[in-house]
Order: structure tokens, then C-alpha cells, then sequence
């Protein structure tokens, strides 16, 4: 009874959506143990992202082991490994995925001056093109425009292109994360105001 209730709330919530206001990026939170427990979970979540148009998802990673790597090879989506030491993409499709390994926000806007800093001589650079120069030089050009964080981690991840990012924090951990909640962060996000800073 609970789950034809649940599907009757869920065709409810997909027909209250409007198709010009969804996000273009979504981003979510996790660690290692709750991914590698949950990957299930996470194929399911990048398949309601795809039903409903949504581009890029990132998903944030404290680690990764080297043996779960090839797990990513069953999404039907092109796939963006981004390390410390670097990126490894295979597949295609969409929604593009982007897996942040253990990248801080302050560890990736240090390494984009590091680049900026080997690619151009220190006395060149115009502080007036500083921040287009880093944004030039981080690891992940998209900027989120929804943020779902559904277990402890605290987001401390892309800090430059989160800055106006809608939060949704749920009451609840990926595990129990089921479609109706994630039909209610794309509602939640629709009904938002969204200022950019203004």
C-alpha cells in the first residue's frame, strides 16, 4: 500500500515540475564507505538526472579506491575521474559525470595558481584578471546549481563555484534517498528565488 502511495505522490510531484526551471548541474556529497555501500543508489540518482534533462552531475568524494574505479564504467554517461594527480574520462553520453576525488575547494584554488603561475610569468598578470585566470585553471569549470547533501559530510568542495549554489540538506542518508526526495529538491529548487549574490 506504501508504495503505490509513494508512486502516486511521486506522478504528482513530477506533473507540479516546470520544464524551464530545472537545473542544469546538480552536486552531491558523499564519502568513500556510503558510496562504495550505496553505488547502486548513485547509478539510480545520475538515471532520474538524465529523466529529467540535467547535464552535468558531480559527485564529491573524500577517496576512491583504485579497485572501485571500473564500477564507473557501467554508467551510460561520459565519466570524469578528477584526482590531485590528475583526470581520467572514458564513456559517453549524457549526463557528463564528474567525480571530484578528494579535492578540496582551497587544494583546487591552489592548484589553478600553481597553473596560473607556470603558465605565465608572475610579473605579466593583471590583478584585474586574476579570477578570470583561476576560473580558467580549476579543475571544474561547471557551477552547480543545486547541491544535494544527504549524509554527515560537510561540502567543502568546489568552494569558488558553489558560491551561488542552492543548498537542499535532507534528513536522511543516501541509503534512504528514494525518488520522491529527489523530486522534492528539483521542487524546492523551482520555488526559490535565486539572487546570484544580488
Amino acid at each position: 500500500m506504501r508504495e503505490l502511495i509513494e508512486k502516486i505522490y511521486a506522478k504528482r510531484l513530477e506533473k507540479s515540475l516546470r520544464k524551464e526551471n530545472l537545473p542544469k548541474s546538480v552536486m552531491v556529497v558523499t564519502d568513500f564507505p556510503s558510496l562504495k555501500r550505496n553505488f547502486e543508489k548513485f547509478l539510480q540518482f545520475i538515471d532520474w538526472c538524465k529523466k529529467f534533462s540535467i547535464e552535468n552531475v558531480v559527485i564529491c568524494v573524500d577517496s576512491l579506491d583504485n579497485s572501485f574505479v571500473n564500477n564507473f564504467s557501467k554508467l551510460e554517461a561520459e565519466v570524469e575521474l578528477i584526482g590531485k594527480n590528475g583526470v581520467r574520462k572514458f564513456g559517453k553520453g549524457l549526463p557528463k559525470v564528474y567525480v571530484n576525488v578528494g579535492i578540496t575547494g582551497k587544494e583546487e584554488i591552489l592548484l589553478a595558481v600553481k597553473e596560473i603561475l607556470k603558465k605565465n610569468n608572475l610579473s605579466e598578470i593583471d590583478l584585474n584578471s586574476i579570477e578570470r585566470m583561476i576560473e580558467e585553471n580549476l579543475r571544474f569549470k561547471i557551477q552547480p546549481d543545486l547541491i544535494i547533501k544527504a549524509d554527515d559530510s560537510v561540502p567543502e568542495f568546489l568552494i569558488w563555484q558553489i558560491v551561488y549554489s542552492e543548498l537542499y540538506f535532507i534528513d536522511a542518508d543516501w541509503e534512504s534517498f528514494r525518488y520522491i526526495d529527489f523530486l522534492r529538491c528539483l521542487r524546492d529548487y523551482q520555488r526559490r528565488e535565486r539572487r546570484y549574490g544580488r
